[in-house]
């Protein structure tokens, strides 16, 4: 019997693994600096990114919980009582409302 040890393998991609792993957070900065940047200008670029992604995400939670709704089920917690093709519109929707919450908290922040 071959006894297995802890040996790894790297496929070809990893360098291309790599550079996305350095790479995207120096992308990231740049383009949170240039935003920033741009919001103290007076651009409102980013601020209605942050409003049409949080609208979205709240029409999509609707849309999601619509079957509960339509069955006299106004507050229920969590996607359990959803079926499986609400529950993945009901996890993108709260994407979408974070992801706007948290880009006009850092508008706030950029702006005081």
């Amino acid at each position: 019997m071959k006894k297995r040890g802890a040996s790894f393998y790297f496929g070809r991609e990893w360098p291309l693994l790599l550079a996305i792993c350095l790479g995207a957070p120096s992308l990231i900065a740049v383009i949170l600096t240039s935003a920033s940047l741009n919001a103290r200008a007076g651009d409102l670029t980013l601020f209605w990114f942050a409003l049409v992604c949080a609208f979205i995400g709240i029409v999509s939670l609707f849309v999601a919980k619509l079957p509960l709704y339509r069955q006299g089920r106004y507050f229920t917690l969590g996607p359990g009582a959803l079926p499986e093709k609400h529950r993945s519109l009901y996890w993108i929707a709260y994407v979408f409302i974070v992801t706007g919450v948290l880009v006009m908290l850092f508008l706030i922040a950029v702006l005081r």
